[in-house]
């Protein structure tokens, strides 16, 4: 029965060693596959011709790909061949080492691609590789110096990440605050819209107020007007009346008889002698007119302001006269 299976990785990781452990594999028989004495034994060249293809004939190469050193192991199969660290930090025969483990567990089927392509066969795998792989203490010191570096890896990976984190938390604090002030910025602006539609409504009220104001002024001036004219056509409905009745009551009257010429004439002397009375004069207001245009048209002594004096009970505001009013015209 097989402990493990191992297959080399499709055509899309072609130049790649790779080694898959399935079902059945337990961790004793990884250790054992770690400790194994390979049972092939490639030549140092053949390793060298495999490491060029790979990697360049580059043993201590790291893309960040998954693929390390220069016979380009996957971690998981550096670590099921007994590999400690990283492929590309241990030494070349090291590497070459874990190489011949895996060789001997999988064949030239663990480099596809660079296997075909450099025509191995058994027979390049059953060479003698002239490398010593024990681990002498130059081995180990190269493995202390390599655990060096990967903690060293390490720690500089932790750093950026915390540098990568500090960044993505300034980014956050920063993005904050610009929908922060965007969000400030958008209530000013509906603040000085609400405030800008609240006086147009306050102009419009005023203006309406005004309006309105006039209105009633216009109002109360036709009616103070009407007012006017109705007490205009009064008094003169008035007058009219009291003339018909003098014209009537002259004409009803008896005729005296002539009196002695001796009395007449004392009479016709105190007629003389006394002043006679003139007649109370009146003027309309026709459109256009104004008290100094009817005071220069009819010579009133005194001006606009006599005739204002005569008619106080008739004019509120000496500027403001009104069509069909009847004033008293000042004599001499």
């Amino acid at each position: 029965m097989d402990i493990m299976t191992l297959f080399a990785s499709s055509a899309t990781r072609s130049r790649r060693a790779t080694a898959t452990v399935v079902a059945g594999m337990t961790l004793a028989g990884a250790a054992a596959v770690g400790g194994a004495v390979p049972a092939q034994a490639a030549s140092v060249a053949t390793w060298d011709r495999l490491a060029q293809c790979e990697s360049g004939g580059d043993w201590s190469i790291n893309t960040g790909n998954g693929f390390y050193g220069g016979i380009q192991f996957t971690y998981s199969s550096w670590r099921m061949v007994g590999g400690s660290g990283y492929p590309h930090q241990a030494s070349k025969a090291e590497q070459i080492k874990r190489g011949e483990m895996l060789l001997d567990m999988q064949g030239w089927r663990a480099w596809p691609a660079c296997s075909k392509k450099l025509g191995l066969t058994a027979s390049d795998a059953a060479g003698t590789p002239s490398v010593a792989v024990e681990r002498t203490a130059t081995v180990q010191r190269q493995d202390a110096a390599a655990a060096e570096r990967a903690a060293a890896e390490r720690a500089a990976a932790e750093r950026a990440e915390a540098q990568r984190a500090a960044a993505a938390e300034r980014a956050e604090r920063a993005e904050a605050q610009r929908a922060a002030a965007a969000e400030r910025a958008e209530a000013q602006r509906a603040e000085a819209k609400r405030a800008a539609a609240a006086e147009r409504a306050e102009a419009q009220r005023a203006a309406a107020e005004r309006a309105e104001a006039q209105r009633a002024a216009a109002a109360e001036r036709a009616e103070a007007k009407q007012a006017t004219a109705e007490r205009a056509e009064a008094k003169q409905a008035t007058a009219e009346r009291a003339e018909a009745k003098k014209a009537a009551a002259a004409k009803s009257a008896p005729v005296k008889a002539a009196a002695p010429a001796a009395k007449a004439a004392p009479a016709a002397k105190a007629a003389k002698a006394a002043p006679a009375v003139k007649a109370e004069q009146t003027v309309v207001v026709a459109k256009g007119d104004t008290l100094n245009k009817l005071a220069a048209e009819h010579g009133v002594d005194g001006g606009w302001k006599a005739i204002y004096e005569a008619n106080k009970d008739l004019i509120e505001d000496p500027n403001l006269i009104f069509i069909g009013q009847e004033f008293v015209l000042p004599q001499a």
